[in-house]
């Protein structure tokens, strides 16, 4: 997969997020105020969004992708941030219309703090968000045999799920982990010099249904953040400091 390509992907899923960002701040308007009090610094732009991402295109299908992914709440200037696992129908995750099932944390600025979420873009689009406590979580999406149903889990704890005739596919090539700051210079994971950990990335085999360790590939992020893989199932997010 190009860079080009991943890029074009990253840009429809981006409209995906602007729309939800828009129906969520219209939402966040009407409601009472949070004690939540935003930094809102001047280097904060409107820029398209950047990405930290590990990823592998498998030669064979998955229907199943977790990770744990640590805990952070941190500079979303005045947008937001998204930290998931996400298995795409097709490699390189660029088919049109683009098919995935995603699932992680995600933190607004009109948000008191971070809140877990299932996303789910096929035939029928939907986007769920939960409660989330502090701390590290287990985050997991995997396909049921027995119904046709993609379900969606936080700590094994069932969250949603999706048809597979809304969801338009039952199985994947691509599996990666990735924070996305929906507008330039948001914080991913953690500051530099901490790192935050997308860990024990696995994908589900379809064709015996038995979790095996991922094998990413890192994508070079562009400043200010950084990423390394200190395994081969596992990432590292940070942003410098700017």
């Amino acid at each position: 997969m190009d860079s080009v390509g991943r890029h074009v992907t990253q840009a429809r899923r981006s409209l995906w997020r602007l729309l939800i960002a828009s129906s969520l701040a219209f939402a966040a308007i009407l409601a009472p105020p949070t004690a939540h009090v935003n930094v809102v610094e001047g280097h904060c732009t409107n820029n398209p969004a950047q990405y930290v991402q590990g990823y592998q295109d498998t030669t064979n299908q998955q229907n199943g992708v977790r990770a744990q992914i640590g805990w952070v709440q941190g500079n979303i200037c005045t947008s937001g941030v998204y930290h998931f696992v996400v298995l795409c129908a097709m490699p390189g995750c660029t088919n049109a219309p683009v098919l995935w099932m995603q699932v992680g944390m995600m933190y607004f600025n009109w948000q008191a703090e971070p809140r877990s979420y299932c996303e789910f873009s096929g035939a029928t689009y939907m986007f769920l968000d939960f409660n989330i406590s502090h701390g590290p979580h287990d985050y997991k999406f995997q396909y049921d045999t027995f119904d046709d149903y993609w379900d969606c889990y936080v700590d094994s704890s069932f969250k949603a799920s999706q048809s597979r005739t809304a969801a338009g596919f039952d199985s994947g090539r691509y599996v990666g982990v990735q924070g996305e700051a929906i507008q330039a210079h948001v914080q991913i994971g953690e500051m530099a010099p901490s790192k935050l950990s997308y860990s024990a990335v696995k994908r589900r085999k379809e064709s015996d249904g038995v979790w095996v360790f991922t094998n990413l590939s890192r994508v070079a992020p562009l400043f200010p953040y950084g990423s390394d893989l200190p395994f081969a199932y596992e990432m590292r997010a940070w942003t410098n400091a700017h």
